[in-house]
């Protein structure tokens, strides 16, 4: 059920889609069916993968997300990547191709965010792990649509 990860970040990274689809064709294709699964790798500020595993994402509504998460630590990198690690419920939001998403919705603090663009193959950006202090640690992630 899980396919392979895309490992390719360069179009994405500059900030355009590479398919040349419109915000709206996005959000219209994720739309379809109930849910969408995701391989979901997290990488901390040296490009090491953390945490890897998967997410069930359900689009609401035009700018309600919510879901499920199943992580675990990948033992390479610098540690301090917060409560992205076990399973959860999420929760975010989305206006056209930008999507926020909070692995820990029901904590004040301890959160870990997900900042990340929209593409038909699935979304990527960073992840900031916040606690009252402020940003405790930060990375880009990618979750890649299973097949």
């Amino acid at each position: 059920m899980v396919a392979g990860l895309a490992l390719s970040l360069g179009a994405w990274a500059c900030g355009e889609d590479p398919t040349g689809l419109s915000a709206q064709d996005v959000v219209a294709l994720l739309k379809r069916g109930p849910a969408q699964s995701y391989v979901y790798s997290a990488f901390d500020a040296s490009g090491a993968e953390v945490v890897r595993g998967v997410m069930l994402i359900v689009i609401n509504d035009s700018s309600r997300v919510s879901g499920l998460w199943d992580l675990e630590e990948t033992g390479s990198g610098e540690g301090m990547i917060g409560p992205q690690v076990g399973s959860g419920e999420l929760e975010g939001t989305l206006d056209g191709t930008k999507i926020g998403v909070n692995l820990n919705p029901q904590y004040a603090d301890n959160n870990v965010v997900l900042l990340g663009t929209l593409s038909p193959t699935g979304f990527e950006g960073s992840w900031q792990y916040i606690g009252f202090p402020g940003v405790l640690n930060a990375g880009t992630f990618r979750a890649v649509k299973a097949r």
